[in-house]
Order: structure tokens, then C-alpha cells, then sequence
């Protein structure tokens, strides 16, 4: 029996045919090289830029990407062009350069001028005159910018307000304390006693007067406020008047030695002294 004829199917893809072999001159290919061990990737910039210094990659670290850091790099660079960065004044400028510098900086010719350039509305005084020139001129001497020394002079002068308004209270309270306690003490003679040391007080030397009624004690409060000092005063006061009392009914003479007044008295067993000082 014949064998069949081999079927042939339209749809197999035709054989392959067979690879050349090399020819016997091509070079095999080589592999790629092996960049240097030591040269960083190509997308590590930051230690690129930094050459191996570890203090500058460490800086180069802030910016998360190179494009932010010449941005940064650009915009320091406009700063510096543009004079917002000024050159420090050497040992010894002429004196061209220390005006310049001055200019540049804000500060005034003189001394004098910042009291120009203080905050709107803010208006020394006669008082404050003697501490603001040599406030002023130390400012000038180191090149103080005017609008610092204007910041610094108002808060200076709300610094002072502030205490005077504490200082007024406190006052306010030591008086009323005071009154309370003399009222309380002193009773019905209340108004003779505060009376009798008024009129005391008018016959003391005016520099006496002033330390009494304007001076102040240790602890702030005004000796005028102070009931220890106003019970003494009292104490002083009507020993004054019952002298006076005796004086008009004994003829005993008043005499003034070097502004301090003495009393001659006519009748020594009255008092164990010839003469009484006070003062």
C-alpha cells in the first residue's frame, strides 16, 4: 500500500533559516565601562556641586532640588545687586565714606536729626530733653539706623507712662490707707489734727516744707501719705501750739538765730531749759 503524501498546513509560519556564523574578523562586543569608582551618580548634584566638601553638602541639603537652589542663588544675588546687603564700614572711613554709609543706612547727619525722625505724635518734653540728647548721641556714634532709635524712644516713653500710671495708684491707695488709719486713730480730731499740722508745716524753712510734702519714703509712697510720719508731724504740730498758748499767757520772747527760731523763757521752772530749738 502507497503511503499517504505528507499534508502541508497553510497556516505554519515557513522554518527559519539558518544563522550565519560570525565571520571569522568581526571583534566580539565588548560591555559597557564601569564609571570611575570614586565620581558620584549623575543625578547626585548636591555632591557634585559640593567638590567633597562635607560642610557645603551639608548646606546643599536644604534645597530639595537644583532648580531650587538657583532660584535661591538668583534671588541672594539680586539682594546683593540691588544694595540690600551693604559693605561693613572699615576701621577708619574718610569722611566721604562715612557719609555715604550713613546715608545708605538711614542715619541722620547729626545727632540731632533723629529727634526728626521719631514716631508721629510722639513729643519729648523739657524733662526729657537732657536724657534723649545723650540717648541720641550715643546712637549716632555707633551708626544707629532712625528708625530703630524712634522704636526704641517710644518704647521708652511708654515704658515711663506706664510706671507714672502705676506710681499714681499706688499713691492714690497710701493716701486713702493713710486717711483711713488717721481717722480711725485721731477719731473726732481728725480735721484739728490734720489742721494743726498744715499750719506747722507753713512755719518750716521752704526747703523743709518741700521734703516733707513732696518727698518720698524708701518704699515709693510720698512721706505726706505715710500716717507714721503724719502722726509725728501731728505730734510736733500741737506741741507748737500749746507753746505758743503758753508763750502768749508767760510773755515768753521769740527770738530768730540764723533762720531757727528760739524761745527765751521768762519762767525757767516752766521748762528745765533756758533755750528750745525746733525746727
Amino acid at each position: 500500500m502507497a503511503s499517504a503524501a505528507p499534508v502541508i498546513n497553510d497556516l505554519d509560519p515557513p522554518a527559519d533559516p539558518p544563522a550565519d556564523p560570525p565571520a571569522a574578523n568581526d571583534p566580539p562586543n565588548d560591555p559597557p565601562a564601569d564609571p570611575p569608582a570614586n565620581d558620584p551618580p549623575a543625578d547626585d548634584w548636591r555632591t557634585r556641586m559640593s567638590g567633597g566638601d562635607e560642610k557645603a553638602l551639608a548646606w546643599l541639603g536644604r534645597y530639595p532640588t537644583e532648580a531650587d537652589f538657583a532660584k535661591d542663588a538668583k534671588k541672594r544675588f539680586d539682594e546683593v545687586r540691588g544694595g540690600k546687603f551693604m559693605k561693613p564700614l572699615g576701621d577708619d572711613p574718610t569722611e566721604d565714606e562715612l557719609k555715604a554709609y550713613r546715608a545708605n543706612l538711614g542715619v541722620p547727619d547729626t545727632a540731632e536729626g533723629y529727634s526728626e525722625k521719631l514716631t508721629e505724635g510722639l513729643v519729648l518734653g523739657a524733662d526729657d530733653k537732657p536724657i534723649f540728647d545723650e540717648f541720641f548721641g550715643a546712637m549716632h556714634g555707633v551708626n544707629a539706623p532712625a528708625p530703630v532709635v524712634a522704636a526704641a524712644a517710644d518704647w521708652y516713653m511708654k515704658l515711663v507712662e506706664k510706671q507714672d500710671a502705676e506710681i499714681a495708684t499706688r499713691v492714690a491707695e497710701a493716701t486713702k490707707a493713710c486717711e483711713d488709719d488717721l481717722r480711725e486713730e485721731w477719731g473726732p480730731d481728725f480735721r484739728r489734727n490734720l489742721n494743726a499740722t498744715e499750719v506747722f508745716i507753713a512755719t518750716l524753712p521752704a526747703e523743709v516744707q518741700a521734703a516733707v510734702t513732696e518727698g518720698f519714703g524708701p518704699d515709693g509712697i510720698p512721706l505726706n501719705s505715710n500716717p507714721a510720719v503724719k502722726k509725728w508731724l501731728a505730734g510736733l504740730a500741737l506741741e507748737h501750739r500749746r507753746r505758743e498758748a503758753h508763750d502768749q499767757a508767760h510773755g515768753t520772747k521769740i527770738i530768730e538765730q540764723n533762720g531757727v527760731r528760739r524761745y527765751l523763757e521768762i519762767e525757767p521752772d516752766y521748762y528745765t531749759a533756758a533755750y528750745c530749738t525746733f525746727i
